[in-house]
């Protein structure tokens, strides 16, 4: 697809994702993923309830393979532990 067209199609699609997860949690936290001062991706991260939920997570796909995401987890692990928080998150297969 051209650039011209393509990037402003990226850019809609994802403001209708934040925006769908601001409605379901409109508290979440949306933090980049930095490795050595580098952006290595994100994860959306919101306590509603009684549980800290792991809302999303990716990584660019330089980063994959390297535990990036399974520190992301052990931390947030970690920081509902710390809260008394169970930690819950939804897989989707799309």
């Amino acid at each position: 697809m051209d650039e011209a067209l393509l990037q402003p199609l990226l850019d809609m699609q994802f403001e209708a994702q934040r925006q769908s997860y601001l409605q379901a949690y409109p508290a979440a936290r949306f933090d980049i993923i930095e490795v050595d001062g580098v952006a290595a991706g994100r994860h959306i991260v919101a306590q509603a309830g009684d549980a800290l939920h792991l809302v999303d997570i990716a990584l660019l796909p330089a980063w994959c393979g390297q535990g990036i995401g399974s520190t992301q987890l052990r931390a947030l692990q970690w920081e509902a532990a710390g809260a008394g928080l169970p930690l819950r998150l939804q897989c989707s297969t799309e």
